[in-house]
């Protein structure tokens, strides 16, 4: 009987080793295509009533919370961007050089936007009171896509016309 419980000891310690011993040398995990030039951005917005938190990060996904969630840091749904979607969405950021300069100026809309730019460790940060072009332009987009969540909803409705 004690034979049998030191080999049982000797094939269990084995296995450990053996799992501890792969887990080691595995590498880090597939993060996907870069599609945004290595930057993560995030878009919070908020006026009387509606909050909206969006997320894109470098492989395309797009990130959507709002309302408590918007407000909370959650997203509760979460999508690709078309290729269509991504470029312009660069070309926008881009373009608006909003973490390169001086902070925005926005109008009297009463809503409130905060952006931030992630690219590895870097965060940079931008806050403004009141709308500006490319922040409706960008927001524009970005609440098109997510729109997208509603589609199996949508599918799942009857059909006009005669059935």
């Amino acid at each position: 009987m004690t034979r049998i419980a030191a080999r049982f000891t000797t094939a269990v310690a084995a296995f450990v080793l053996a799992v501890l011993a792969g887990c080691a040398v595995t590498g880090p995990a597939d993060t996907g295509p870069d599609l945004t030039g290595g930057r993560t951005w995030e878009l919070y917005t908020a006026r009387e009533g509606a909050m909206a938190r969006y997320r894109i990060d470098p492989d395309g996904t797009l990130h959507f919370g709002g309302g408590r969630d918007a407000m909370g840091g959650r997203f509760s749904w979460s999508g690709p961007l078309t290729a269509a979607e991504l470029d312009e969405l660069v070309e926008l950021i881009d373009e608006a050089s909003w973490f390169d300069g001086p902070e925005p100026v926005g109008d009297d809309s009463g809503r409130t936007w905060a952006l931030s730019e992630r690219m590895g460790m870097k965060v940079r940060r931008v806050s403004v009171e009141g709308d500006t072009e490319k922040l409706r332009e960008v927001y524009d987009l970005l609440s098109t896509a997510s729109r997208r969540r509603y589609g199996d909803f949508l599918e799942s409705m009857p059909k006009a016309g005669k059935q």
